[in-house]
Order: C-alpha cells, then sequence, then structure tokens
C-alpha cells in the first residue's frame, strides 16, 4: 500500500479547474457552483470511461443474479418447488460471494472516479483494482452493519 493519503482532497482554482496537490485533510472552501461545473466538466470529459465503469458493475451484478438463480432452479428441480436446505445453504453462499465481488469492484470504481476527479491518469482496469483496500472495506462493513454490534453506534 503506498504511503500517499486516498482521500486528499484537492484544491480548487478559481478559474474552475484543479490543481492536484497535497492539501491536508481538513475543512475545504469550495463554491458549490464551481465543485458541480468541474464535475459536470470532467463527467462529460470521461464520459466513455464512466459507461464502461458502469456496464462492468451492471453485468457483474447480472451474471451473479443469473448464475444464483440458475443453480437455485437446479438445485430446487423447478421454480415452483419449495427450497431445500441445500438449496437454501447454496443460495446464502453465493450471495455472500456476489456481495463480497460488488464490493471490490466498487471499492476499484471510486478508485476510478477519484483519479478522474484529481486529474490523475485513470483507466477502465482500474475497477478491478480493489484488492488493497478490500479486507480494510470488509472489516469496516461487518462492524458497521453487523446486528450484534450496536455498540458501536
Amino acid at each position: 500500500m503506498s504511503s500517499e493519503n486516498p482521500y486528499n482532497p484537492p484544491s480548487f482554482s478559481s478559474d474552475i479547474g484543479l490543481t492536484p496537490g497535497q492539501a491536508g485533510i481538513g475543512n475545504v472552501k469550495a463554491d458549490i457552483g464551481e465543485v458541480l461545473n468541474y464535475s459536470f466538466r470532467v463527467w462529460k470529459e470521461n464520459l466513455g470511461i464512466l459507461i464502461g465503469a458502469t456496464l462492468i458493475v451492471f453485468g457483474i451484478s447480472i451474471a451473479f443474479a443469473i448464475f444464483n438463480g440458475v443453480i437455485d432452479w437446479v438445485l430446487k428441480g423447478g421454480f415452483d418447488r419449495p427450497s431445500t436446505g441445500i438449496s437454501l445453504s447454496v443460495s446464502i453462499l453465493l450471495s455472500i460471494v456476489s456481495n463480497l465481488a460488488q464490493m471490490f469492484i466498487v471499492i476499484g470504481c471510486v478508485k476510478l472516479f477519484l483519479a478522474l476527479l484529481r486529474g490523475q491518469d485513470a483507466s477502465l482496469g482500474m475497477v478491478f483494482s480493489g484488492g488493497e483496500r478490500f479486507l480494510p472495506s470488509l472489516g469496516i462493513s461487518i462492524l458497521l452493519v453487523h446486528p450484534g454490534m450496536e455498540w458501536v453506534w
């Protein structure tokens, strides 16, 4: 993992452009119009890569849903049959695997979006670069959503 802080806010210049820099984490005063204008400009300039990333996320989600449905159908012997213990267990396992894969992809998408907004080099392959942030993200998501962890709040 690099020592560079991935959450460093960029500095906005008065001409609605982005100056990539190493600003510290803290309050950043920015005009909302300036932020929206810059965001819209980055979106227009990178529409192809953003559509590609969206299609990848959508495609992976659909593939997992279809795979889960087919496996469920095979294990139950049809859609009109009741769930068995095995079909329910496999469905839960596949759902967990699907959620983990989607978390990995979303982390990569966030890295891609931040790179675009910071004016850094970005490629569609960044969608699959969520590995170094996967375990910390998984850990915090378990802490924040686990039903027995009310003490966290």
